[in-house]
């Protein structure tokens, strides 16, 4: 008896999976948003939203024809390569409970062994692959989610020195198979700046960055903080309240004091930086003021003397307000962390 391509219950589950969303962020590496082929003081390699480590020496991560490139270090110390998926709103009530399912995509050089593991918290489960011959390869992971899970980490290691591993694709979602095409559940950029003209209260996927106070980023907001790669502080974000924005200057020139700027919660580093910001001031120039001779000493009337005159000082008459600013309007900026 020949059997069907599609049993009932398959047909099922591929329509169930159809209406799930990709849980991975930048799941196909479009995003590199620190990556600078001049390295300075705030560039990184990673991709947004990943978290990265690579310890030992000659370890190396970047972009390479719209895929993630890593060179594992030659101690042959663990590389590691992870994401958060449990980082948006609500997420325990998507996912507890359920299956999920990862697929990943990438070449492997010879003899590279790839480990792959994702974990709730409470549980978890690895899967690990030699690479024999080299070249293309397609891993998948499942796991049942338990009812009350604290996360949802998917880690990608290796420790096989100076391998190197080239990541093309990396999804998951809930449901028995993993669907590339689903759309993701981060609907945007993380790190992304809006604005709102009516409202004082930042959405739930937004954080304000208009706050007295500095704010902290929890061990639950690892794909902004990988996005802000500590460029305002350590695991803090920025605060632009009362400020103006003006657009990077970028070698331009027209930011006359570019090379001047300071980093935003970081004084130390000062240089023609995006998120650097300068003090509020004046261009130099020049007032013309006008004095006629004033007598100080008045010759006697009638007498030949010519008595004593001098220029006195003046000064401008005062006017104005506390601050110098054009006409504006208040809104409420905010950063997109999910």
């Amino acid at each position: 008896m020949k059997k069907d391509l599609f049993r009932k219950t398959d047909i099922e589950e591929y329509f169930y999976v159809l209406q799930q969303k990709n849980l991975v962020y930048n799941y196909n590496f479009r995003y590199f948003s620190n990556y600078n082929t001049q390295p300075n003081s705030l560039s990184s390699g990673h991709p947004d939203g990943w978290v990265y480590s690579n310890p030992g020496t000659n370890g190396t991560i970047q972009p390479s024809q719209n895929k993630c490139r890593i060179t594992v270090n030659s101690d042959s110390k663990v590389m590691t390569i992870s994401q958060a998926l449990h980082e948006f709103p609500r997420w325990v009530e998507q996912i507890a409970g359920k299956t999920i399912s990862i697929e990943i995509q990438m070449t492997l050089s010879i003899g590279c062994v790839m480990k792959v593991s994702l974990s709730d918290g409470i549980k978890s489960v690895t899967e690990e692959l030699k690479s024999t011959d080299g070249g293309d390869i397609i891993m998948q992971l499942k796991m049942d989610v338990s009812n009350t899970p604290s996360q949802l980490i998917l880690e990608l290691s290796s420790s096989t020195a100076s391998a190197t591993i080239t990541l093309s694709k990396v999804f998951g979602n809930v449901g028995e198979l993993a669907l590339e095409s689903l759309p993701p559940m981060v609907n945007g950029i993380i790190g992304e700046r809006k604005s709102y003209i009516s409202m004082q209260v930042a959405p739930v996927e937004e954080f304000s960055i208009c706050n007295n106070t500095t704010v902290d980023l929890s061990k639950n907001h690892t794909r902004l903080n990988s996005v802000l790669n500590g460029r305002f502080g350590k695991n803090l974000l920025p605060n632009v309240s009362g400020y103006f924005s003006r657009a990077w200057d970028n070698g331009m020139k027209l930011d006359q004091n570019s090379a001047d700027r300071k980093m935003m919660g970081q004084n130390n580093i000062v240089g023609d930086y995006v998120g650097t910001i300068e003090p509020d001031c004046f261009k130099m120039h020049l007032h013309e003021l006008k004095f006629a001779p004033v007598p100080i000493v008045s010759a006697p009337q009638g007498s030949p003397a010519e008595g004593i005159k001098s220029n006195m000082k003046s000064e401008t008459k005062e006017t104005g307000d506390k601050e110098t600013r054009p006409v504006n309007v208040a809104e409420l900026y905010t950063i997109k962390w999910a």
